[in-house]
């Protein structure tokens, strides 16, 4: 099925751009129902994708796009996590990535979207409230469509969006900085009900910082009512979470955001990259150098340009779940052969192994005693 999906998509964009020679496609799944002012969004957005070379498409959906974290219909934003779900790019966009589009993406096209190799740094523009929604129960990837309904959906429609050139990049990013410089950090307290309470009574008149880490976002996520598998609706290692209240919520991922002040933030600690051999464990890697392997470390590795400054990577960088990730496929009878394996949803272990993989650890020095 995803092997299918993914070449439905290269025939019906390459019919649309590269046959018709239109400026810009719109991608819409045959389960999807879209709002009034779709249409009017993605044309209010479309000067954006041509003018600023930081933002390659523009989506439709909000992957934090719910009833308590948002409030503007005329709301707009960048992310870094590619969303779908009704979405929209450049006939220049698609004429870099029409050469390399996946044709066996193992975990999906989309997820091979997510890729830093493939989106070069660049970013999507979304709508704070979302303007598609699953309408369907059955599909290859959504098998129950009860946790999209949580989401918001734009039922009537805007007239306009407005003055967008906010979303031009020094401008975002400028007061990106500013948010998380008069941003006072919080924590989130015990209990549904208390939780509840305290998003209404967050200020509104500076934002609220809560700081986290990948391995602690599905905890926080649940208890915030946010989505769940990983963090989504990305920017620079931030969400922000524009509430009912008018207050502003920022998670900031204290590894991955440039805007912290340094006593925030996580660095790593006093080690370097080892290749293990084949089919062995960070653990044995470590071990052999008189080192040791700590997991949290681990998350170091996992990105697509650690993994390429240690592997060739000649079948590219892919999305995979397994706790010995990040690795690179070494064996011809994987389908991933010669790829570098990442993951954005699974946590390595120290511990794992697989026989046809080459994991790459990070090893720190054993403290003295």
């Amino acid at each position: 099925g995803l092997y299918r999906i993914s070449k439905h998509f290269k025939f019906a964009l390459e019919s649309a751009i590269s046959e018709r020679r239109h400026s810009h496609a719109v991608l819409l799944e045959d389960d999807l129902l879209i709002s009034p002012d779709l249409l009017r969004y993605f044309w209010s957005v479309a000067w954006l994708l041509e003018k600023d070379p930081t933002l390659w498409c523009a989506s439709a959906w909000n992957d934090q796009g719910f009833p308590h974290t948002t409030w503007d219909a005329r709301g707009v934003g960048r992310t870094d996590y590619f969303p779908g779900l009704g979405w929209m790019l450049s006939a220049g966009v698609w004429d870099e990535l029409r050469a390399k589009w996946p044709e066996r993406a193992t975990t999906g096209w989309d997820h091979w979207m997510r890729l830093s190799t493939t989106s070069k740094g660049r970013e999507c523009l979304r709508p704070e409230i979302n303007r598609s929604r699953h309408a369907s129960s059955r599909g290859t990837n959504v098998v129950n469509n009860k946790p999209f309904e949580r989401f918001t959906f734009e039922r009537t429609g805007v007239d306009s969006f407005g003055d967008l050139s906010y979303l031009l990049q020094p401008a975002y990013e400028s007061a990106t900085a500013q948010l998380l410089r008069t941003a006072k950090p919080v924590s989130v307290p015990e209990g549904r009900d208390s939780l509840e309470r305290w998003l209404t009574k967050l200020p509104t008149d500076v934002p609220s910082l809560l700081l986290y880490v990948r391995e602690e976002y599905q905890a926080l996520a649940k208890r915030l009512g946010l989505w769940g598998e990983n963090p989504r609706a990305t920017h620079n290692g931030t969400i922000t979470l524009r509430l009912p209240s008018r207050a502003t919520l920022v998670l900031a991922d204290r590894r991955r955001c440039p805007y912290l002040p340094p006593a925030l933030r996580e660095t790593p600690a006093d080690g370097s990259f080892v290749v293990a051999k084949i089919g062995k464990s960070c653990d044995e890697a470590c071990r052999d150098r008189n080192e040791e392997c700590i997991s949290k470390e681990l998350e170091w590795a996992n990105s697509c340009e650690v993994m390429r400054s240690h592997f060739k990577c000649e079948a590219g960088c892919g999305h995979q779940v397994g706790a010995e990730l990040p690795a690179y496929a070494s064996s011809k009878s994987l389908d991933t052969y010669q790829q570098c394996l990442i993951s954005d949803i699974a946590f390595s272990k120290c511990d794992a192994k697989y026989a046809k993989t080459t994991r790459l650890c990070r090893c720190v020095r054993k403290a003295k005693l």
